[in-house]
């Protein structure tokens, strides 16, 4: 379960990535009393993943945080199904472009899951939530005033080697 149409299009960010899962809509296990799972990852790396539920309609109800600092294209949202011997079976996934996020700040609602051929394998009632951190507003450094031409002047006189 991977997100790898498209080029890939990597975003320099910092800031706080905030996750709800809140639950799944008409999912479709393999097994017939499957449960299922949501895993997180942000460029591959898992975050962290909801409790293992029953049923087409599960209650997921799963809060993340997660602190972003550098280049990120991707976050994922994949289905798995929970298998008690042996590796647990690839469903769907959901990708947010980093780059939209970061432009909307929040993408919420219900959101279809596809699989390896693009079919749908159910919904997930989701909230993506990005708070981006002004990187000079948390600077120890004093900004200098551009406004005026005695600033300017004593900015170059700053820099000047």
């Amino acid at each position: 379960g991977s997100c790898q149409e498209g080029r890939p299009g990597m975003v320099g960010v910092s800031g706080h990535l905030h996750v709800r899962i809140v639950r799944g809509k008409g999912l479709l296990p393999r097994t017939t009393r499957g449960s299922t799972y949501i895993e997180v990852k942000v460029d591959g790396q898992s975050i962290g993943s909801t409790k293992a539920k029953k049923g087409e309609d599960p209650i997921f109800e799963r809060k993340m945080d997660y602190m972003m600092c550098g280049e990120v294209d991707k976050i994922s949202l994949a289905l798995w199904e929970k298998v008690a011997f042996g590796r647990d079976i690839f469903l769907g996934i959901i990708c947010v472009n980093m780059n939209q996020l970061r432009l909307k700040k929040k993408i919420k609602g219900l959101h279809t899951l596809r699989d390896a051929d693009m079919q749908s394998v159910g919904k997930i009632e989701m909230k993506l939530l990005f708070e981006e951190i002004d990187m000079w507003k948390s600077s120890p450094y004093p900004t200098i005033p551009q406004h005026n031409s005695i600033a300017k002047t004593s900015q170059r006189s700053l820099f000047a080697a």
